[in-house]
């Protein structure tokens, strides 16, 4: 028979009360916890976003607009200089481009070397990583620092792979204006960062 001080509808407490008490204590820590996550969470994915796009504003979409404009506009010279080549080929075939000469092969270069240029590697540092780089460079690198305190080239340091710098983008377009001129094509490159 059933004990009446189990009774459902008694108003005393027994030891079933504690147990829903600390079952509902339980339950209650579990979801201000979880709200917490959820909190913390929802702030950091705020913060990230706010970085991104203001990042990807200032730094992003500039430099990639201006390194593809470098880019069409080097492969439409080096598709200009190969169709007059191939009208010379038509009409003289005695006095053919040597492969490796002329403007062609410097264009073919320049799309070429353009085609291989990575975000990453010309895109500025973050301000929070600019200043923690002298907290992570290793004594490998430190040892290819030269006496006057500056840094071995990639490819000075026999490296195998070349980094292309933001400079050398540079080149690429004062390079990329000059076969523009010489090929009689008025084309002005309006670039604010290369």
């Amino acid at each position: 028979m059933q004990d009446i001080d189990e009774s459902p509808w008694d108003d005393t407490p027994s030891a079933g009360t504690t147990h829903v008490e600390a079952e509902w204590t339980k339950l209650s820590s579990s979801f201000q916890n979880a709200g917490y996550r959820d909190g913390i969470t929802a702030g950091k994915e705020s913060a990230l976003q706010e970085g991104f796009d203001a990042g990807f504003a200032q730094t992003g979409a500039p430099l990639g607009r201006e390194l593809g404009l470098l880019r069409g506009l080097a492969s439409a010279l080096l598709h200009h200089h190969l169709s007059r080549v191939a009208q010379q080929r038509q009409q003289q075939q005695q006095q053919q481009e040597e492969p490796g000469s002329g403007p062609t092969s410097a264009v073919r270069e320049i799309v070429d070397a353009l085609a291989a240029v990575r975000f990453a590697d010309i895109a500025p540092p973050a301000p929070e990583e600019a200043g923690h780089t002298h907290c992570t460079v290793s004594e490998d690198v430190k040892s290819e620092v030269g006496e006057e305190g500056e840094e071995a080239s990639p490819r000075s340091a026999g490296l195998g792979s070349a980094v292309t710098t933001i400079d050398d983008v540079r080149a690429f377009r004062v390079k990329l204006e000059t076969l523009l001129r010489e090929s009689g094509l008025k084309i002005d490159l309006n670039l604010e960062i290369f």
